[in-house]
């Protein structure tokens, strides 16, 4: 597993065989807004998508919310995710 620091201020996590659990905390900032995360998940780490089939690893969007400036995430196996706030 890890965490990347996008340029933009956006957290990168990736979780390989396990769910992890990430607790990230933004010195120099009081309260994070609400946020948006963006992840790509399949239980089948061979799933591709094909012509017929375009879908079968597509990006899902939902909301986040920190306490603070912390962010406490699961990320579960097999998943990319993307926050954003």
């Amino acid at each position: 597993s890890k965490v990347l620091h996008g340029s933009t201020g956006d957290k990168t996590f990736y979780a390989k065989w396990t769910i992890n659990t990430y607790t990230v905390t933004f010195k120099g900032i009081k309260s994070l807004p609400d946020g948006k995360v963006t992840t790509l998940h399949h239980d089948n780490p061979d799933a591709i998508n094909t012509l017929e089939n375009k879908n079968v690893v597509a990006p899902k969007t939902g909301s986040v919310k920190a306490e603070g400036n912390v962010l406490k995430v699961s990320v579960p196996a097999k998943t990319f995710a993307v926050y954003r706030f």
